[in-house]
């Protein structure tokens, strides 16, 4: 049913943390958006209003530790913390696997445990579902992953649900775009007119006006233009996400 991508953010005042986190991500197979803050307290004002399924979070901040990050979010993601002292956190790590902590890993390890920290997250991750109807045969129900849908299209009554290895017509409901929100991750999507909304683990770049949004089911790149008029809103929307998506005026 095409395939997977999540949102990741990287919590680090080093930067070098996220340029070697984006490459191993990418060469584990995972894929999604990326968003990175160095500042905690701006990442706290982020998860106020969003969410990621998964947190890479450093322990030494000068804002504040990332234990002390943790205890101020009310549902927390599932997380990975590190650190280059892990001996001296070790126990107080502990205390938080009730927080979705997933692993606990030294920085200069990283890149070794990464395919550990990989199955982890795959293992404890449940992604969410949504029933569909299918062109091909309109009398039975699929159950589409959420992760896997690249973006929902609206046509008078019907919404289309538009995946990688699917027709864009072929799935759908019945019903307005505010019967679908109600069950997406919070804010894991952009509502563009009152036509589509697009998954934003799925966005590669925005370039002049139009979403790159990958490839459809015969291999061909998806774009989405956005109006002229919603341009400056969505352009401040990803600045104040934090999105190291490629955004290009």
């Amino acid at each position: 049913m095409g395939a997977k991508k999540y949102n990741f953010v990287v919590i680090d005042d080093n930067p070098n943390t996220v340029v070697i986190l984006n490459f191993l991500i990418q060469g584990s197979g995972l894929e999604g958006e990326f968003i990175y803050f160095e500042n905690p307290k701006e990442a706290l004002v982020f998860f106020e209003m969003h969410t990621c399924d998964l947190l890479f979070l450093d322990v030494e901040m000068p804002e504040m530790t990332g234990f002390e990050f943790l205890t101020q979010l009310e549902n927390p993601p599932f997380t990975i913390i590190l650190t280059s002292y892990p001996i001296k956190y070790a126990e107080r790590a502990f205390h938080f696997l009730d927080k979705k902590l997933i692993d606990f890993v030294s920085k200069d390890q990283l890149i070794p445990l990464f395919p550990r920290i990989r199955d982890r997250f795959l293992e404890s991750y449940t992604d969410k579902f949504l029933y569909v109807k299918s062109k091909m045969n309109s009398d039975s129900v699929t159950r589409i992953s959420i992760s896997t849908i690249i973006y929902f299209s609206k046509s008078r009554n019907l919404i289309h649900f538009v995946v990688g290895n699917a027709p864009s017509d072929n799935y759908y409901i019945e019903g307005c775009f505010e019967d679908i929100e109600k069950y997406l991750p919070k804010n894991s999507y952009y509502r563009i007119r009152r036509s589509k909304i697009i998954m934003l683990a799925h966005m590669k770049c925005y370039i002049s006006g139009k979403i790159n949004m990958g490839l459809d089911s015969s291999g061909n790149e998806i774009f989405i233009e956005v109006p002229y008029r919603e341009r400056r809103d969505f352009i401040d929307y990803f600045n104040q996400r934090h999105s190291l998506t490629i955004i290009k005026e």
